[in-house]
């Protein structure tokens, strides 16, 4: 039998503390078939980077917009509003790090929360599971 590496992964110094769905609405259609094309539009809101005593922290706000179009008619047309919050250690991060992780890792850690929100309450609405892509946010200026 072939050995398995193992990977001891360490501890990161940027977290997420918390998170909240703050806002959810779905208007679907029923439809034929699962040929649905989805648009995504992102809506982020950075609030500001406040020193605690020993470590950064930071809310961030992100709008979430799933529209699906079957042929030149819009059959779903859903948002999602998550608020989470973002903290890193002073000593292991500088305030340019910490934003560059807060719109990057943050935003993607808030994303995955999203798409399995959104798969799992779409099925329960006894519709096929709508599934966010993945999304490549280094090709994506985020401000």
């Amino acid at each position: 039998m072939k050995q398995q590496k193992r990977i001891s992964p360490s501890k990161s110094f940027f977290r997420m503390v918390n998170y909240f769905i703050e806002e959810a609405k779905f208007q679907l259609k029923e439809v034929e078939g699962d040929l649905i094309d989805y648009q995504l539009e992102l809506e982020p809101e950075f609030g500001k980077i406040v020193h605690q005593k020993d470590y950064f922290s930071r809310s961030i706000v992100l709008g979430v917009y799933i529209r699906g179009r079957q042929g030149n008619v819009q059959v779903h047309d859903m948002y999602v509003r998550i608020k989470g919050k973002f903290e890193a250690n002073i000593e292991e991060s500088s305030e340019d790090l910490f934003d560059k992780l807060c719109k990057y890792n943050g935003l993607m850690n808030l994303l995955i929360i999203v798409r399995s929100f959104v798969a799992t309450t779409t099925a329960q609405m006894g519709i096929h599971p709508v599934l966010i892509p993945m999304i490549d946010l280094t090709k994506v200026e985020v401000n």
